[in-house]
């Protein structure tokens, strides 16, 4: 869709580790205006509070390959894992089954290194665009989708 929005985070360094939400910049689309979007293109103030996390506490996040624009994996975050994520810069994600939070990498070597964020126009999902180290699935595939249906 062409009038779908879709906002980018630019991570800022933290002014000091006691932050508990780190500030972030967003940038905007030049040029639109209404519910709340301004003309001046960037404007710095805390975004987690404005996207929705669905009722177990989570949000989707898309991986995509910066480079090569591959999309890597589909995982979820909650406010936690959003939060180191934006402050050590490499993806940290929430495992629904094993109900840890878990480091792109921890055991594999084969980490994220965050580039940009952005959200959805519904604020419900996360697109993460990475520098990947190594394959990004568990089973040694460059990307966690692989396998075609159509």
């Amino acid at each position: 869709m062409k009038n779908k929005m879709i906002r980018k985070l630019q991570i800022n360094p933290a002014p000091s580790i006691d932050v508990l939400i780190p500030t972030v910049r967003i940038s905007k689309p030049r040029g639109i205006q209404g519910r709340g979007v301004v003309n001046s293109g960037k404007k710095k103030f805390n975004v987690l509070p404005k996207l929705k996390f669905n009722s177990s506490g989570l949000i989707p996040a898309i991986i995509q390959d910066k480079k090569s624009k591959k999309v890597l994996m589909l995982a979820y975050m909650n406010r936690e894992s959003l939060k180191l994520t934006l402050k050590e810069k490499r993806t940290c994600f929430y495992s629904r089954s094993r109900k840890v939070l878990w480091r792109k990498g921890e055991t594999s070597g084969n980490i994220q290194k965050i580039k940009e964020i952005y959200y959805d126009c519904d604020n419900d999902t996360l697109l993460i665009k990475v520098e990947q180290t190594g394959p990004a699935c568990h089973t040694g595939e460059k990307s966690c989708f692989y396998r075609k249906i159509a």
